[in-house]
């Protein structure tokens, strides 16, 4: 009966979790406001701290018996910490511009497309897995990982719409660098035909 018991709170704590990460990146979308882009993206590092928070207040949940009074506001104050960097940093990719908004940027930093210098796409490959990276480097140094943790786009077709800002890019003169070290490990992974053949197009010069 406890072996049961035990089981159905994993599954609801897993359900809780899953939604939580899910119900971040839709208000984290819903408060920003952005309405017409290209691309929100919500980078890696908000993701993670997000399920970092979760960690904590699973953990506390779990024990809060024996938690002392401290920790649970140290925990607390991570995790107030780990909501504002979490909400404060994304980045918008308009039809005019790019937009990076971070602790230091609440309003956030505007770039055109003029500052874009180079494009570096390709295939990465961790473990078994092999997906389709597409970076944008700016005159200043800020890079922004257009299919990272969390990403929304104008469309249903998110490949769709790489594709075209690619060929916008590309013709306005941006230097685009392609790796295909891992093509061959992507090609083998056995998805769909179209998506396939879309990422295919975005590897295109």
């Amino acid at each position: 009966m406890k072996l049961i018991t035990h089981i159905l709170k994993l599954i609801v704590v897993i359900i809780l979790a899953l939604g939580t990460i899910v119900g971040f990146s839709y208000t984290n979308l819903l408060l920003s406001g952005y309405k017409d882009y290209i691309f929100y993206i919500i980078p890696s590092s908000s993701m993670f701290v997000v399920i970092g928070i979760i960690a904590i207040v699973i953990a506390t949940f779990i024990n809060r018996k024996t938690f002392l009074k401290w920790v649970k506001i140290l925990a607390s104050t991570l995790c107030l910490l780990g909501l504002f960097y979490s909400y404060t940093t994304y980045k918008v990719i308009t039809e005019e511009n790019i937009i990076v908004h971070d602790v230091l940027n609440f309003k956030g930093k505007f770039y055109s497309y003029s500052n874009i210098e180079e494009i570096n796409t390709g295939i990465f490959s961790k473990r078994k897995d092999a997906n389709l990276y597409y970076q944008l480097k700016l005159k200043d140094g800020t890079k922004v990982d257009v299919l990272d943790a969390s990403m929304y786009s104008k469309s249903e077709n998110a490949e769709e719409d790489l594709y075209n800002l690619d060929r916008k890019l590309v013709k306005s003169g941006v230097n685009k660098n392609i790796e295909l070290k891992n093509l061959q490990k992507f090609l083998d992974q056995n998805y769909s035909e179209n998506y396939v053949k879309d990422v295919m197009k975005i590897l295109e010069q």
